[in-house]
């Protein structure tokens, strides 16, 4: 219960912050979202996806931010990656999978959180609409269009990553 009251808390942080003084049309440019958030198996750790404004180029950029339970502190784990969304937790801990834009259409990655870059682990030819971890934290369950899809559903196969 206590994750569930840190996350209402930050939101209500967020948004009194927000509340404060009356908005102005330079706001629209500070305005953060915050959404999708997702607590660790262990519950140290929340992952959300932040989105701000990009005035220049007319959209919404996300990245994907770890928050540290105990201490508030905030550590960007995306950067720079098109339509992020949807990080997920593995069984143990040890991995974070997200939805990102790989070419044109979403694909999942796998980011080992003990360091290291995601790895792109489907190749859907329509993209990836939704997923869930296997209890085992070895392979996905995945939902995507048929659309321009061939009669054989591609397959992935998991990377490695050391544990501990």
């Amino acid at each position: 219960m206590n994750k569930l009251r840190f996350a209402g808390v930050l939101i209500l942080v967020c948004s009194a912050a927000m509340a404060a003084r009356r908005p102005v049309l330079d706001d629209l440019g500070r305005g953060i979202n915050i959404s999708d958030p997702q607590i660790s198996p262990d519950g140290r750790s929340i992952a959300v996806v932040v989105s701000r404004p990009n005035i220049a180029e007319d959209r919404f950029d996300s990245d994907i931010e770890l928050v540290d339970v105990a201490s508030g502190k905030i550590r960007p784990l995306t950067y720079d990656r098109k339509g992020i969304g949807s990080p997920r937790w593995s069984p143990s801990g040890d991995r974070l999978a997200f939805l990102a834009n790989a070419g044109s259409d979403p694909q999942i990655f796998v980011l080992p959180m003990q360091g290291g870059e995601a790895v792109k682990v489907t190749g859907s030819k329509s993209g990836v609409q939704h997923f869930a971890w296997r209890p085992d934290g070895n392979a996905f369950a995945f939902a995507a269009s048929d659309e321009n899809q061939d009669s054989s559903l591609p397959t992935s196969q998991l990377p490695n990553f050391p544990t501990s």
